[in-house]
């Protein structure tokens, strides 16, 4: 017997006979069952919508479409599948009327794709997401905020935007981490926390920062939070983060001078290296730091005279620079207390301070 060809006629009649009712609850897919090419398809609705009949039925809800979402010569439909995505859009907008469509991006899954039908036809779109965008729902829903100006305000999601973002979001394909990404999602957190906190400076802010702030604080109206990305990408640590964005970000080129001991709670080991050793050349840096600044604010005192004033009270009280930042958690672990002990280790080790030896020694009884 010769096969016959199939036909638009054959299409409609298909979609005719298999169509359910006005007001019957639809459990499963009507249209299931039959194999037609995407283009006997697309020609049969243009005649029944021409007809006014069958308006809110596209090709992806009509059997198994041949060749719908890659062509045979392997490119992609990508205007169906950002149809079809915003159809999804529109569903959860409708089944979740209290959720913003911004939270409604940020908690796309694949399993939305998969299970959540979009039209009373029972229409997912699991393979959709597999054939057109590899699986990832972030692709897709970026590629039709991208191209709908009805979207245009969400142009600003992010794959950390998703409470379940992109595999390997902060890592590369070579192993490397995402750190382009990551100084971008800090960078938003900092203008967050300036928002919030107008009356401090940057300064102020970047001294506050610690782990509290990357994992609880929302920076943006997709309820996005940073824990995950402060763990993958920086290995936890809050200045690792900070100190990335500062150096790589012309707009907070002033802040390059930003030191591990500038923040209120500073990184593990800032004085004390893993091998229990004293980071004094650290120390030392933040102790001339401290010189500095009371030179600035006694200029009628020479160097002398300001050296044979340093007390305990110099490194415990004395803000150093604009980040309010005093030494009393590094005068402690390094010099145990000992204004002698920081100011000698730092003549020893600077040229521009060994003349002041004798100077120096002069505290060693006075102050321990």
């Amino acid at each position: 017997m010769a096969y016959r060809k199939k036909t638009i006629d054959d299409v409609i009649r298909f979609i005719e006979i298999n169509a359910p009712s006005e007001g019957d609850a639809v459990k499963q897919r009507p249209f299931g069952g039959r194999r037609f090419s995407y283009e006997l398809v697309e020609g049969a609705l243009s005649e029944l919508h021409a007809q006014g009949k069958f308006l809110d039925l596209d090709a992806y809800d009509v059997g198994t479409t041949v060749n719908i979402w890659v062509a045979e010569d392997g490119s992609k439909n990508y205007d169906l599948a950002r149809s079809a995505t915003k159809a999804l859009l529109g569903k959860l907008q409708e089944i979740n009327p209290d959720k913003t469509l911004a939270q409604i991006l940020s908690e796309i899954t694949t399993t939305t794709f998969n299970k959540q039908p979009i039209n009373k036809y029972q229409t997912t779109l699991g393979t959709m997401l597999v054939l057109v965008y590899d699986g990832s729902p972030y692709a897709a829903l970026k590629d039709v905020i991208d191209s709908d100006l009805e979207l245009a305000e969400f142009r600003d999601f992010e794959p950390y935007n998703m409470k379940c973002g992109p595999l390997n979001m902060w890592n590369k394909k070579d192993g490397s981490k995402n750190h382009d990404l990551a100084k971008t999602a800090t960078k938003m957190l900092l203008k967050k926390l300036q928002k919030e906190m107008p009356d401090k400076t940057l300064a102020q802010i970047l001294a506050d920062v610690s782990a509290e702030e990357f994992k609880m604080l929302p920076i943006d109206k997709y309820q996005t939070t940073l824990g995950g990305m402060l763990w993958e990408a920086y290995g936890g640590s809050p200045y690792a983060a900070l100190k990335d964005v500062i150096d790589s970000d012309l707009e907070l080129a002033e802040f390059r001078d930003f030191q591990p001991y500038d923040m209120k709670m500073s990184p593990k080991a800032t004085w004390t290296n893993v091998d229990m050793s004293k980071n004094q050349g650290l120390a030392r840096s933040a102790t001339k730091a401290l010189l500095s600044k009371l030179q600035e604010i006694n200029p009628d005192k020479t160097l002398a005279q300001i050296l044979a004033g340093v007390t305990r009270n110099t490194f415990y009280q004395c803000p150093i620079n604009k980040y309010q930042t005093t030494l009393g958690g590094m005068f402690l672990a390094v010099y145990s207390n000992s204004p002698y002990a920081a100011l000698k280790d730092l003549a020893e080790n600077d040229a521009e301070y060994a003349k002041f030896l004798p100077v120096i020694e002069t505290l060693r009884h006075v102050n321990k």
